[in-house]
């Protein structure tokens, strides 16, 4: 389907991210304390990657704006199923606390036995097209890979 397109393109068009290590522990640690069963973290990062604010996932919040987004992107990829996703996502989590527009986000979702290996964790349909509509500034979005390792892709 047209949202495992995102997925795919993000995959083939990816990148290594360049961003430093501390940026990549802060968003391993934040997803590390979600007391979510999948751990997962968002961080938006201004133009010189100073933390605006983070985000973690939920299965007990939800959100009008998650609410929303997940009924825009059910019509938009004619997907019944996303109008259920109702319980905020890191992304949108992180988003709606941002006192100011970012540049980048980055993603980590963390599992395996330790629960401190990194997983993949692109954006889903919802949050993808949040961020595309809502989000200009965005230029950026990294994200973890089960490789231990992160890519990005630049935003058009």
């Amino acid at each position: 389907g047209i949202s495992d397109n995102f997925l795919q393109l993000a995959i083939d068009t990816a990148k290594s991210s360049p961003l430093k290590r501390e940026i990549k522990q802060q968003a391993i640690a934040v997803a590390m304390a979600s007391n979510a069963p999948k751990k997962m973290s968002a961080i938006l990062l201004d133009k010189r990657n100073r933390v605006i604010s983070t985000g973690v996932n939920s299965y007990e919040i939800t959100h009008p704006q998650q609410f929303y987004a997940a009924v825009i992107a059910s019509k938009k990829f004619k997907n019944p199923n996303l109008r259920k996703k109702l319980y905020l996502h890191c992304e949108i989590n992180c988003l709606i606390k941002a006192r100011k527009p970012g540049s980048k986000l980055v993603i980590c979702r963390v599992g395996g036995h330790n629960g401190n290996e990194l997983r993949n964790s692109f954006c889903c349909p919802i949050c993808y097209l949040y961020i595309t509509t809502n989000c200009p500034t965005i230029k950026e979005i990294h994200w973890s890979t089960s490789n231990q390792d992160f890519k990005y892709i630049t935003m058009d």
